[in-house]
């Protein structure tokens, strides 16, 4: 609690008069976020008309909400697990609305109704695309958080091959399928997305 109280600029006294416990804090920090990204979803994506472009929003809007939560997004991530197990149910609960939303957009868009292990497959597997850069990402770094949704949205759903025809496309010009990871020699010395995207890692927290 000090460690919040630091950083908020208040006493203890005054994070006490809020909440009663660390656990209530940490309850608050994770069922907030996960609300974050509840809010409004379904309103948003009912006026999307493209099933690939509610996928896309989806993505986007995931970055963005870590990009400008990231302390709150890691904390969730790494620490829900600590709560009570009636705290952390409530959490579990708000998560799971969240994952059946997205799986029902991906559902749509992917034509797997009726196949439940398949789409529970691709939709774990797309939120591990956007929950795992908690471990290297830095939003405050070269690659932003567009550019990063954008990659993660054309690997989900194109493949790797896909992302680097459009980066072939829109940033090195004609060339090999490989020119979206290796520049083209006229463009030597001129960092690719790829090249971008590893200066912007950083060495794993775990």
């Amino acid at each position: 609690m000090h460690d919040i109280a630091v950083a908020a600029k208040v006493t203890k006294g005054g994070v006490y008069h809020y909440f009663g416990s660390k656990t209530e804090s940490l309850y608050f920090i994770c069922s907030t976020y996960v609300d974050l990204d509840l809010e409004n979803l379904k309103q948003s994506l009912s006026a999307i008309k493209g099933r690939v472009e509610k996928t896309k929003f989806i993505i986007f809007r995931h970055i963005e909400h870590y990009a400008t939560h990231t302390s709150a997004a890691k904390t969730l991530l790494n620490e829900a697990y600590n709560l009570p197990p009636r705290y952390f149910r409530e959490v579990k609960s708000r998560e799971k609305k969240y994952f059946d939303i997205v799986a029902q957009v991906l559902s749509e868009t992917l034509g797997v109704r009726g196949k439940k292990p398949v789409l529970t497959a691709l939709t774990f597997t797309l939120f591990g695309m956007m929950n795992w850069i908690y471990s290297w990402y830095n939003p405050k770094g070269p690659l932003k958080p567009e550019e990063l949704s954008s990659i993660i949205f054309e690997t989900f759903t194109k493949g790797v091959d896909g992302v680097s025809l459009s980066w072939r496309d829109e940033e090195i010009g004609r060339g090999s399928v490989s020119a979206g990871i290796f520049p083209a020699s006229g463009d030597r010395g001129k960092p690719s997305p790829v090249r971008r995207l590893c200066r912007n890692m950083k060495k794993p927290t775990f």
